[in-house]
């Protein structure tokens, strides 16, 4: 009886230990894809900000030509046919 309390005793010790490393390596792997996730979240936002710049500086450098915007029939922009903005003024 002895001996079966001993092995089953050095058979949960295991299984604890084994549970235990199989959670740390999924914590791991779970914070490494957070940091890339938030890495990716940071360079979306630069880009979009770099975007508005860019749409600010087509709209100040285009000649525009305004027609009515099909696809949206309840807009009440139009779209240039050159640059494809809006009639929003990018400040």
């Amino acid at each position: 009886m002895e001996v079966n309390a001993l092995l089953n005793e050095i058979i949960d010790e295991v299984v604890e230990e084994t549970e235990t490393e199989i959670v740390n390596e999924l914590k791991s792997d779970f914070h490494y894809n957070n940091e890339w996730i938030f890495q990716y979240e940071r360079n979306i936002k630069k880009l979009k900000k770099k975007n508005k710049l860019l749409e600010k500086q087509i709209y100040k450098a285009c000649n525009h030509n305004w027609v009515r915007d099909y696809d949206d029939l309840y807009s009440r922009y139009k779209i240039c046919t050159k640059c494809k903005l809006s009639n929003i003024p990018y400040k």
